[in-house]
């Protein structure tokens, strides 16, 4: 994704942050990078097979769990905000309840 100099969705970003090579395959470095993954690509394929245009970032974000109260999204770290906005009052909502994030695009 950076090779070709545009700007990489949040889940190539997540990727390239968290796998390693063995040999001629990448793995991810734990289990929970693992699963966000996982989930990201069942969400993504949920959604080609519905038919439906989703937003690549918008599914990264569901599957990574939403934004955290820090207003961190898991495995983005520091780059969280080149890919979502901030919501002024996040630290007010539940933990159970996903944080609405629009794309910053």
């Amino acid at each position: 994704a950076l090779r070709d100099k545009k700007m990489p969705t949040a889940a190539e970003l997540f990727e390239e942050m968290h796998t390693k090579k063995e040999g001629t395959e990448k793995v991810f470095c734990d289990k929970r990078a693992k699963s966000v993954w996982d989930e990201y690509q069942r969400l993504k394929l949920n959604a080609s097979q519905s038919g439906e245009q989703v937003n690549d970032d918008e599914l990264f974000l569901q599957a990574a769990g939403g934004v955290n109260k820090k207003g961190m999204v898991y495995g983005l770290g520091n780059h969280t905000q080149a890919f979502y906005e901030r919501v002024r009052s996040f630290t007010q909502s539940s933990p159970s309840t996903p944080i609405a994030y629009t794309p910053s695009m």
